[in-house]
């Protein structure tokens, strides 16, 4: 028997819906099967996957997603809105960086290049922004929590355009506007995952620091391998949750020096 025809079609609940990608929002003309038709006897054999999705989906998504083994739509999204981020990187910036309106003073050759990273931008930030929909499969329906939207927010504000975003974040979270843009970029264009993917980064590289500095000077004083010594403490810090720098140099020194 055909693989495919083991698969039953997602249908849109919303009219609106019908005929688009359910991962960007663009014209459906292909097929994405979920799980991947070339792993469904995997999955079922190590997972018990009950479901065999066929998913609208535009050219480009469905060329995104042929070489992933994701088994579900939620990663399968995920996926697409970083590969879209990373593909049109250079637009999105352009986007979050000029508006129609500032290039008056450019030469026609620049403004025309400018203006064309302006439109595929906007582009490429409303497909990260469509966030699948709800549909129908084998007759029980899920439904999306219809995130899709036409402003975005940060703080409780909304706003329509991307760069008058990204500016607001970076003032409110004090973080410099071009480490934001990559995040965003990094993290499938969510400003709220980008902000708390920042912050989560500096506090590790914060914490390496204290440890680089603090394991110094104890192998120092204790005639001990710094490297041995580093790599032990993010051992016992991921190991013994809450604990301090302070602790684990303890520990290494009552078990390695006087042990």
């Amino acid at each position: 028997m055909n693989k495919k025809n083991t698969y039953s079609p997602i249908y849109a609940l919303d009219q609106a819906n019908f005929g688009r990608c359910y991962y960007c929002g663009c014209e459906a003309t292909e097929q994405d099967f979920v799980p991947p038709l070339k792993f469904i006897e995997f999955y079922e054999k190590h997972y018990g996957t009950d479901y065999r999705m066929e998913v609208p989906c535009c050219v480009e998504c469905r060329g995104f997603l042929t070489t992933v083994n994701a088994s579900n739509l939620e990663d399968r999204l995920k996926i697409v809105k970083k590969c879209i981020s990373s593909k049109y990187k250079k637009a999105l910036r352009i986007y979050s960086s000029w508006d129609s309106n500032d290039l008056d003073e450019l030469s026609n050759s620049l403004k025309k290049s400018i203006s064309a990273g302006i439109s595929l931008g906007e582009e490429a930030s409303n497909r990260l922004r469509f966030d699948g929909y709800s549909y129908e499969y084998e007759g029980q329906r899920q439904y999306s929590t219809d995130k899709q939207c036409t402003n975005y927010e940060v703080l409780g504000e909304k706003f329509d355009k991307l760069r008058d975003a990204l500016l607001f974040a970076s003032r409110s979270y004090k973080i410099n506007i071009h480490k934001l843009e990559d995040y965003f970029l990094q993290t499938g264009g969510d400003i709220s995952e980008a902000v708390a993917t920042y912050f989560s980064d500096a506090e590790r590289a914060l914490l390496d620091k204290k440890i680089k500095e603090q394991c110094v000077d104890f192998c120092k004083l204790h005639n001990q391998s710094q490297k041995f010594v580093e790599k032990t403490v993010r051992i016992y810090i991921d190991r013994f949750e809450g604990e301090s720098i302070e602790w684990c140099l303890d520990k290494i020194y009552r078990e390695r020096v006087i042990g």
